[in-house]
């Protein structure tokens, strides 16, 4: 299945299904089409790993559609501005990976406000792919930053929480 203006939204869905546990372990289903990958991978988020082959089968949609639009690179950016949320991969305040802190914040991390112009791509988990076609379709950013930065105090808040569990 390739994404095309009929069932774009269905794929993009993906990105704003609603988070209620967390699977446990991330396992890649071994040959499978990049459609069903990204599937997979959406629903095990926030896992590190979920990021990593979403944004991997996104490209690879992207360029077996030979894509003109930003659909795909939408969704890309939004997973690496999601990601961004916890920018090192260890907290010390809760002696925990950091994706710990955005399990517990997930739900209420899909739902901050960004935009290209305040978040940009300089601190962002993209390739040089990514910042290319974006650049293109959307111009330089006026600034670069990370959700981490942006929201730091709602951060260290789940991070407190989490330490305190």
């Amino acid at each position: 299945m390739t994404i095309n203006s009929k069932n774009a939204s269905q794929i993009a869905k993906y990105l704003d299904i609603e988070y209620t546990e967390l699977t446990p372990v991330f396992e890649r289903i071994p040959n499978a089409d990049n459609t069903t990958r990204l599937r997979n991978a959406l629903k095990s988020l926030p896992l590190p790993a979920a990021f990593s082959d979403s944004k991997i089968a996104l490209r690879k949609i992207r360029k077996e559609n030979d894509s003109q639009t930003d659909i795909e690179l939408k969704m890309i950016y939004k997973l690496a501005v999601w990601e961004s949320f916890c920018i090192e991969p260890y907290s010390e305040t809760a002696q925990c990976p950091s994706f710990n802190i955005l399990e517990k914040a997930f739900k209420e991390v899909k739902t901050l406000s960004y935009d290209w112009n305040s978040i940009g791509y300089k601190y962002l988990k993209l390739n040089s792919s990514d910042i290319k076609a974006m650049i293109s379709f959307w111009g330089e950013p006026s600034k670069h930053s990370t959700l981490h930065e942006k929201y730091n105090e709602l951060y260290k808040s789940y991070e407190r929480k989490v330490a305190n569990n």
